[in-house]
């Protein structure tokens, strides 16, 4: 669960990263077109954003959003996990914790 966590830790800043390079390429899009309507006397920006970049899958934080979630969601069901193999059981019968833990596995393969 600790490998599972420091994973966790590792995809969470890496999707942010991501959210952060779409987010600043989507606004250099912006500009270059924002010169670019400046220069030429057009106006095709607005439009190029709307119906273009607004429906790119990066430019759709919800998306970027979502997998943070379910990033946190694993990384608390990890945390769980751990601190009930610290308290120890005692007998040889497997913990929920660790169906638990065998189940999250199977769930991120």
């Amino acid at each position: 669960s600790i490998k599972l966590m420091q994973s966790c830790v590792k995809l969470y800043k890496d999707v942010l990263l991501l959210e952060d390079f779409a987010m600043v390429n989507y606004l250099a899009v912006s500009k270059v077109l924002k010169k670019h309507d400046k220069i030429s006397g057009y106006s095709t920006r607005g439009k190029f954003m709307e119906n273009v970049m607004s429906k790119q899958p990066f430019s759709l934080c919800s998306n970027i959003h979502s997998l943070l979630k379910k990033i946190e969601d694993i990384f608390e069901r990890a945390e769980k996990i751990e601190a009930n193999k610290n308290k120890g059981n005692g007998n040889d019968q497997p913990t929920k914790g660790a169906l638990v833990d065998s189940e999250m596995y199977n769930c991120i393969k």
